[in-house]
């Protein structure tokens, strides 16, 4: 069986005798078997070696425990934002009627076109990873194809704007 290494005499000692922080640091974490014996026993007499050595277990102690309060923080689930929701659902409604009416007669077919769009949402469900609703599919799709159309509709506006100054 091999010896573990141990610290050389130059990381264990300060100039002034007693053990260096290294060697704290080491007996904080529980590392004896990396000290020299002697760097050990001067840790237990010493006096300002103890001193030394007991703030920095309750640093470490300290940080540990900042740690873990920081873990406990991280795992909180923020509450479910209501409102935003609610806004963001009517601003696609806002966005959808608008579609819809811009659209003349021609919006008789919606009807059908949600229909196959909640067909290949129940369709393509299974292989999303877990089991989905068709009406959340939908409404999903249907954000998407909004802000799609307010994308379009916003490069539209803005080519016309561009077009409009250029020929001015």
């Amino acid at each position: 069986m091999t010896e573990p290494p141990r610290y050389p005499r130059g990381l264990v000692w300060r100039p002034d005798g007693h053990v260096s922080d290294w060697v704290l640091s080491a007996l904080v974490d529980g590392q004896d078997e990396l000290l020299q014996e002697d760097a050990v026993a001067h840790a237990d007499t010493c006096e300002d070696c103890a001193t030394r050595l007991g703030l920095m277990a309750s640093a470490a102690f300290s940080v540990g425990q900042d740690l873990r309060a920081w873990a406990r923080e991280q795992v909180t689930v923020a509450p479910f934002p209501a409102r935003a929701f609610t806004v963001v659902a009517l601003l696609i409604a806002l966005g959808a009627s608008g579609f819809v009416a811009a659209r003349g007669p021609a919006w008789l077919e919606l009807p059908h076109k949600l229909m196959n769009v909640w067909r290949w949402g129940r369709a393509l469900a299974p292989f999303a990873g877990e089991h989905l609703d068709g009406l959340a599919v939908v409404l999903g799709w249907l954000g998407v194809f909004s802000l799609v159309a307010a994308g379009l509709v916003i490069a539209k506006l803005a080519s016309l704007a561009s077009e409009q100054e250029s020929s001015s």
